[in-house]
């Protein structure tokens, strides 16, 4: 079954009563149609972050979906180390730290302790996440070229 059959079922089952479907999804009771509806999303958009997005834009885009799943919280605690966050990004490890010291550095962020970040300047990160060019200094799979 395609994703897109497999959306549409998903849509069919959520419960009615007067609110449009994308409604569920930012109310406090959710279906589980509903919860199993956005996480097909999360890994649609996560698959799309992989295939198109450079190390900046995949970084960006994860700490935006950490902040969202944390109710909008600013302060993350990563479960993950910086190797998990590289593996599950398709990056390196040193990527990952690279990108982290560029967004300090950009005040974007603030690194608070190895698994401990704060979220600075939420509205570029999500520039950065969503909407960054693709002429970036930094490579999809690789390093940080000099500026």
């Amino acid at each position: 079954m395609s994703l897109h059959k497999s959306i549409t079922s998903l849509k069919r089952m959520a419960p009615r009563g007067g609110l449009p479907f994308s409604d569920y999804l930012s109310r406090r009771y959710v279906s589980p149609a509903a919860l199993a509806l956005t996480g097909l999303t999360r890994a649609q958009e996560h698959l799309l972050v992989l295939g198109r997005q450079n190390a900046i834009e995949r970084v960006a885009a994860l700490l935006v979906d950490m902040t969202e799943r944390q109710g909008g919280l600013r302060k993350i605690e990563w479960r993950m180390s910086r190797l998990d966050i590289g593996d599950y990004l398709g990056l390196t490890i040193e990527t990952v730290s690279r990108v982290f010291t560029r967004l300090k550095d950009k005040s974007v962020i603030r690194l608070l302790g190895l698994r401990s970040i704060e979220i600075l300047k939420q509205d570029e990160l999500l520039n950065m996440g969503n909407n960054a060019p693709r002429s970036s200094n930094v490579t999809p799979k690789g390093t940080v070229h000099a500026a």
